[in-house]
């Protein structure tokens, strides 16, 4: 599996570029999905919203959005993620703590990947309970 990380309009912030490849590689092991080479692109709300409403026909700020390939045997695709967004949602969903926060978008983008939705209450409570388990298994969320 190859990961690549890409920068637009913001900076890299400490992210733990092994941390990831350990999250994509439990998703792997657990979701029984093999991944091949994923881009993750760290940006703002303003170009997440552009890429929301030019290619999704949204117009509003998301925290993350994904573009899956699926191939035969694996799956490549793009994560973008507004930090922006991130750090603002940190407040409401992570008592304020912006790594926290970041990984579960992670674990969101993944989740998204290998097919997981979240358009109905009934999707987002399994992927809210998918994110919190694979946040424990990797010792991200505390009790």
């Amino acid at each position: 599996m190859k990961i690549g990380f890409s920068f637009i309009e913001s900076k890299e912030k400490g992210i733990k570029k092994e941390l990831i490849y350990l999250i994509a590689r439990s998703i792997e092991k657990y979701e029984n999905k093999r991944f091949r080479n994923i881009d993750i692109v760290l940006t703002s709300d303003s170009y997440l919203r552009h890429i929301n409403k030019n290619f999704l026909n949204h117009d509003y700020f998301t925290d993350v959005i994904t573009f899956p390939e699926y191939f035969k045997e694996c799956i490549d695709g793009n994560i973008f993620i507004s930090l922006e967004r991130v750090k603002s949602n940190s407040s409401l969903y992570s008592g304020g703590d912006f790594g926290k926060e970041f990984y579960r978008v992670i674990i969101h983008g993944f989740l998204h990947l290998v097919g997981f939705k979240d358009n109905t209450e009934d999707e987002k409570y399994r992927m809210t309970r998918r994110e919190n388990f694979y946040l424990k298994e990797l010792n991200l969320l505390s009790d």
